[in-house]
C-alpha cells in the first residue's frame, strides 16, 4: 500500500506539455492552414470560370502577395495602355511628346493622378487627345475606387478577427465526476476586444459505414454551454466538456476505431465583434491523434500583475496526468507494478496513447491493457 501511495503522490507531480501524435497526410474537413476555408476540395469543375465569374471574392481570398502583384500590375497596365494611345498622336496634338514613350507614360501618369500638365500637354484644339484624357480620368477613378474597396474589405474581413480565437492544441479525454469519460478542450478570446453573443457548437463527423463516400455528422452536447459562452463574452477561457455517456456518438468507441472511420471533432465559435458589429466564426478540428488520453488541463488562475487583473495564457495548452486513471492502470497492470518509479514515469510520459482506449463508464469491469505496439494494443475486461 505504501508503494501505491508513493506512486500516486509522484503521479500528481507529473506535468508535461501536450505532445500530439503527428496527423500525417490524413485529410480534414477544416483547412488547417486557413481555418476559414473548408478542407473539402472541388473536383470536376472549371475553376477559372468560377474565379473569373466572381472576381470580387476571388481577389478578397487571394494571398496577400498575389493581391499586391495584381494591385501594382493593374495600375502599370493602365498607365502603359493609355501611354500607347497618347503616343499615337502627333506632336501637334500633344505638345512635347516628341514620339517618346517615356514622355507619353509621364503624361498618362499625370492624367490618372489629376496632378495637371506642364511641358507636355494636349492641344486644346485637338479633340482626340482631350477625349482620351477624359476617358482615362474616368477609368483611373474607377480603378481607384475598386482597389480602395478591395483593400478595405481585406483589412476588415471578419476571418482576421477570428484568428484571435485560440483553441487548445489538443483535447483531453479523462474521467468526469459522473463516472463517465469526458472529452475536453479550451477556447479563449486572446484579444481584449469583447466578443458579443458567442455561441459554441461541437459536432463529430465520420465516414458513413453504409456509403463510405459520404460523411455523417452529429452534434455533441456541451456541459454548461451557457456558462462557457458567458466566459467567452466576459474574457475568460471556456472549458468545453462533452460527457461521453450512453447516447453520445462517441460512447463505447476506442481512438483506434475513431481513426479507422476518419472521425474528427469539429468546433465552431460564432460571435459578433463589438467594434465593427460584424459576425465572425472561428473553427478548429480535433482528430483522434490530437486526443490525449488520461490527461487534464492545468487550471488557469486570475492574478494581479502591476495592479492589473489578468490571466497567464502561458499555461493555456499545458496538461497534467490524470492521477486517478493512471493509478487505476498501475494497480491493474502487473507489468507496471513490476517497474520501479522512474520506469513508471517514463511509461506514463512516453506511452499515453498505447494503453486501452475504450471509452467505458467508470463502473464498468476493470480493464487491463497490453502496452506493446506490436501487435496493436488489445484489451481484456
Amino acid at each position: 500500500m505504501n508503494k501505491v501511495n508513493n506512486i500516486a503522490s509522484n503521479l500528481v507531480s507529473l506535468r508535461n506539455k501536450p505532445r500530439a501524435r503527428p496527423s500525417g497526410e490524413r485529410p480534414s474537413l477544416v483547412d488547417r492552414k486557413r481555418p476559414f476555408f473548408t478542407g473539402v476540395d472541388r473536383f470536376g469543375i472549371n475553376k477559372w470560370a468560377t474565379y473569373l465569374g466572381d472576381p470580387f471574392h476571388t481577389l478578397l481570398n487571394l494571398p496577400w502577395w498575389k493581391f499586391i502583384i495584381i494591385f501594382f500590375t493593374t495600375y502599370v497596365l493602365q498607365f502603359c495602355g493609355f501611354a500607347a494611345i497618347f503616343l499615337a498622336f502627333s506632336n501637334d496634338c500633344i505638345k512635347g511628346i516628341d514620339g517618346s514613350f517615356a514622355h507619353a507614360l509621364w503624361m498618362s501618369s499625370r492624367t490618372a493622378s489629376t496632378l495637371g500638365f506642364n511641358q507636355i500637354y494636349p492641344e486644346v484644339t485637338c479633340v482626340g487627345p482631350n477625349l482620351v484624357v477624359m476617358i482615362q480620368v474616368i477609368v483611373a477613378n474607377l480603378v481607384n475606387f475598386i482597389m480602395l474597396g478591395l483593400v478595405f474589405a481585406r483589412f476588415s474581413a471578419p476571418f482576421k478577427r477570428a484568428n484571435s480565437i485560440q483553441f487548445s492544441s489538443l483535447c483531453t479525454i479523462t474521467r468526469h465526476s459522473s463516472g463517465y469519460w469526458a472529452l475536453t478542450f479550451r477556447v479563449a478570446n486572446i484579444r481584449k476586444h469583447q466578443l458579443l453573443k458567442p455561441e459554441i457548437k461541437v459536432l463529430v463527423t465520420a465516414i458513413d459505414s453504409i456509403t463510405p463516400s459520404n460523411y455523417v455528422f452529429e452534434y455533441l452536447d456541451v456541459e454548461a454551454r451557457e456558462m462557457q459562452q458567458m466566459n467567452l463574452q466576459l474574457g475568460f477561457p471556456a472549458h468545453v466538456v462533452h460527457v461521453i455517456k450512453p447516447g453520445s456518438p462517441l460512447f463505447n468507441l476506442s481512438l483506434q476505431e475513431m481513426d479507422a472511420r476518419m472521425m474528427e471533432v469539429l468546433v465552431f465559435v460564432d460571435g459578433i465583434d463589438a467594434m465593427t458589429s460584424k459576425a465572425m466564426q472561428a473553427r478548429r478540428s480535433y482528430q483522434p491523434a490530437e486526443m490525449a488520453m488520461n490527461q487534464q488541463f492545468l487550471d488557469l488562475h486570475l492574478e494581479m500583475r502591476g495592479g492589473k487583473l489578468g490571466l497567464d495564457f502561458g499555461q493555456f495548452d499545458a496538461t497534467t496526468c490524470s492521477t486517478g486513471d493512471l493509478l487505476n492502470e498501475y494497480q491493474a497492470s502487473p507489468h507496471l507494478r513490476g517497474m520501479n518509479m522512474p520506469e513508471v514515469q517514463h511509461h506514463m510520459h512516453q506511452h499515453p496513447h498505447q494503453c486501452c482506449l475504450l471509452l467505458l463508464p467508470l463502473n464498468s469491469p476493470q480493464v487491463t491493457c497490453s502496452t506493446s505496439t506490436r501487435p496493436p494494443p488489445t484489451c481484456a475486461a
